[in-house]
């Protein structure tokens, strides 16, 4: 089970635990030793309450502690994400035994104390019940939405599907098809398997202008499934700081605390250099801050960095029924000679098959 923080920026408040501490210090240095004669007669007393006044201000002094950390991670507001091990239940039930405990030595503590001691240790035990109530409550409730223990946790998630051009490439001998069928297959699964009901779910393609196929939250997770099926290619290539932007436009309608990011993509380099990327890196950042980023590649690991150039009709305007001629130029970014098998199709069919050896980083026409 994983911590997180919706809002890691108020973390800085933990530093104030140390307040209470350099009181309690600056006090002790305040003290005077003062010798008058009705000392001798309390100096027996006071050594034998030394060590439960002592025992008593550490635990104030404690107690003051928990509830400054206490109160910065409530500002920092941190979720539990879901697992099926039934570690929240444990969890819970050792929220509620500190609670106990806590109660249980602030009575020690109190039991034939004077009026003072006593009133302060009803006000610890007062707080520690709230802050062991509280801790019980948000462990149930990041968990189930409700007052019920379930290991499940409501998530919105953000499915960002890359239907570029470059996912159009389909690895030889690949019997799961191209990369955009992969990226697909990957997508349904996350939406089939990997959630649950009650989680919602937002769609974004990818392909330059990004596009919010499914904006507002869904829980239909068929008609999400419906929709990762019906995604096509594009001619396009990737902006992904443009999509880094409309996710931050999509998690501001979000519902749920626990919100996730999921991109699939070929991860090609063109999609994080083109222009005007670099200025979206504030928008990735606040992006980090708000949701939990999974990167889920898909590409072969034996691809060739080998590109199409160039591709342009020779002889004029490409009309019906007459023959046409195009010239192809291939780009070779590797540093070997390789040979290529360039294929022509039309309406999806083999129209043509080509072998051309393109020299090392260089092209071939």
């Amino acid at each position: 089970m994983g911590l997180e923080f919706l809002n890691p920026g108020f973390l800085w408040a933990t530093s104030l635990v140390g307040i209470p501490v350099l009181i309690h210090l600056l006090q002790r240095r305040r003290f005077r030793v003062v010798r008058w004669g009705a000392m001798e007669f309390l100096r027996l007393s006071v050594r034998s309450r030394s060590r439960r006044l002592k025992l008593e201000q550490v635990v104030l002094l404690l107690i003051r502690c928990l509830v400054l950390l206490a109160l910065a991670l409530a500002l920092a507001r941190p979720v539990l994400r879901p697992t099926e091990d039934g570690l929240t239940p444990l969890l819970a039930l050792g929220a509620i035994l500190l609670c106990v405990l806590g109660v249980a030595v602030c009575v020690s503590l109190a039991w034939g104390a004077d009026p003072v001691v006593r009133r302060r240790c009803t006000v610890a035990a007062s707080l520690t019940v709230i802050l062991g109530a509280g801790a019980t409550y948000g462990l149930i409730k990041s968990h189930s939405g409700s007052l019920l223990l379930r290991a499940d946790a409501r998530v919105h998630a953000i499915v960002v599907l890359d239907n570029s051009f470059s996912m159009g490439y389909r690895p030889a001998g690949a019997r799961e098809g191209s990369l955009f069928e992969q990226a697909r297959a990957r997508a349904l699964d996350l939406v089939q398997r990997g959630l649950r009901n009650g989680d919602s779910v937002s769609l974004i393609l990818a392909a330059d202008p990004p596009r919010a196929v499914i904006g507002r939250p869904s829980v239909d997770l068929d008609a999400v499934a419906a929709e990762i099926r019906a995604a096509t290619l594009s001619a396009s290539p990737t902006h992904f700081g443009k999509v880094a932007r409309l996710c931050l436009d999509l998690l501001r309608h979000s519902p749920n605390p626990n919100r996730e990011i999921y991109l699939i993509t070929d991860c090609q380099a063109y999609g994080w250099q083109s222009e005007g990327v670099a200025l979206e890196a504030e928008a990735w950042n606040a992006l980090r801050q708000q949701a939990r980023l999974t990167l889920l590649a898909v590409r072969d690991p034996n691809a060739q960095n080998l590109a199409v150039a160039d591709v342009r009709s020779v002889g004029g305007i490409v009309t019906v029924g007459r023959q046409a001629r195009f010239r192809v130029r291939l780009a070779n970014h590797t540093p070997r000679t390789t040979a290529v098998n360039l294929l022509l199709e039309v309406d999806g069919k083999p129209a043509e098959s080509v072998q051309v050896e393109v020299p090392a980083r260089g092209e071939a026409t």
